[in-house]
């Protein structure tokens, strides 16, 4: 399938050249190099992606979201998570949560006249930070009970050099996707006291023009593996109840759009 950059339209007696999915040279800063709070802001806003992402995830009605929350749902003797990434709940179910521990890692495709192959930066620390962000959902999970609980990674992908795809195309190797899957498959496997009741999401955010990466990127939403639900605590639940009342959550509007359940 090929998908042109160019077509022709016609305009009175005239006609006019419109471009589509080009690269536009404004040499926007590289999706790497944000932050970890700023690229889930970015995700998670009530006029992103976030409505996609709670549809993937059955929720439909009466919306709310937090993120980065620590107080009043944090207990102070457990130092693993040191917040809540992101907690979401429909308002009439909030015996029945979603709490999500977030890590990014940065991929860069590059390219020569020969070959183009993806480049994961400082492979041993990407294993750590998906060790320690499996960890802090882990912990999550055994120490508060959220009714379901997933593990997210982003993975920022600089994709502007890849000239010899078109730009809606561009995207890491089937191969790298596999490589991320088994780095978090081997370390489950090597810890024998990981919970799998945990979901796995991994969220794919694709810078593929030098257009800023918040007004052209591409996102994706994997949900690789679901998790187990569990019987959400009172205490949990009543933890969530008060940051709802100290208005620590945002209420999520969706009438633009159409959600139905599976």
């Amino acid at each position: 399938m090929v998908i042109h950059d160019k077509i022709i339209v016609p305009f009175s007696d005239k006609e006019q050249s419109i471009q589509f999915f080009i690269d536009r040279k404004q040499n926007a800063k590289s999706i790497i190099k944000t932050n970890e709070k700023e690229i889930i802001e970015e995700i998670f806003n009530e006029d992103g992606n976030i409505v996609i992402f709670c549809n993937e995830l059955g929720l439909v009605n009466n919306i709310f979201y937090g993120l980065e929350i620590i107080e009043p749902i944090k207990k102070n003797e457990i130092n693993k998570p040191g917040d809540f990434d992101v907690i979401l709940f429909e308002k009439d179910k909030i015996h029945l949560s979603v709490a999500l521990q977030v890590k990014k890692i940065g991929i860069i495709i590059k390219q020569n006249e020969e070959k183009k192959l993806d480049f994961i930066n400082h492979i041993d620390y990407v294993e750590n930070l998906i060790i320690d962000g499996l960890e802090q959902t882990y912990r999550q999970l055994k120490h508060y009970l959220f009714y379901r609980n997933y593990f997210v990674l982003i993975l920022e992908i600089d994709a502007r050099q890849q000239k010899d795809v078109n730009v809606i195309f561009r995207d890491i190797s089937n191969d790298t996707y596999h490589i991320i899957r088994k780095i978090i498959s081997d370390i489950e496997n090597n810890n024998q006291d990981y919970d799998k009741s945990i979901g796995i999401i991994l969220i794919p955010f694709i810078q593929n023009n030098d257009m800023p990466y918040k007004d052209a990127g591409k996102v994706l939403i994997d949900i690789d593996r679901e998790c187990v639900t569990l019987k959400q605590p009172d205490e949990t639940t009543n933890r969530i109840k008060d940051a709802f009342k100290r208005k620590l959550f945002k209420e999520l509007y969706v009438q633009n759009f159409k959600f139905t359940k599976s």
